[in-house]
């Protein structure tokens, strides 16, 4: 059983031509706390909804608590 709860592999997304989030890389593991912060318009809200599955990537891969 792996510690890791939620991990971006290269993770990238465009949405209507424009590429709205570079390529991510980042490991949450149990018990971790992470905020995302950032200017209006850098991604924030679209990371979130990677992690929750709302919003497929378009390179790379979203693993939630070890399934892809």
């Amino acid at each position: 059983m792996t510690d890791t709860v939620l991990h971006f592999d290269h993770v990238a997304i465009e949405l209507g031509g424009r590429q709205i989030l570079s390529p991510v890389e980042l490991t949450v593991k149990r018990g971790e706390f992470v905020c995302v912060i950032g200017p209006s318009g850098c991604g924030k809200t679209t990371l979130l909804r990677a992690a929750a599955g709302f919003v497929a990537p378009s390179h790379g891969s979203v693993r939630r608590k070890g399934a892809a």
